[in-house]
């Protein structure tokens, strides 16, 4: 069975590197687009210009306290036996 859709909850970028001499905007389905270009364009995240970093931002973070918890195993229902 494959998986027909996937949910994003959380998406954090660890480390990013760039070796253009000209911003990068990168565009990600399922992230909001928080950054923005000199001429309005919206981007999930814009790279400077030659750079190079390890500090990690969460790009997406959603509060899932609300959702549907997840599915029981079928397991979960069956009543334990007592054996004699």
């Amino acid at each position: 069975m494959r998986a027909q859709s996937v949910v994003l909850h959380s998406l954090t970028l660890s480390n990013v590197s760039s070796d253009f001499a000209v911003p990068i905007g990168m565009k990600m389905t399922g992230v909001d687009n928080t950054a923005y270009s000199l001429t309005g364009e919206a981007f999930s995240h814009v790279v400077p210009p030659n750079t190079s970093t390890s500090t990690s931002r969460v790009m997406q973070s959603d509060d899932v306290a609300l959702g549907a918890p997840p599915p029981q195993s079928p397991h979960a229902y069956r009543t334990p036996i007592d054996s004699c």
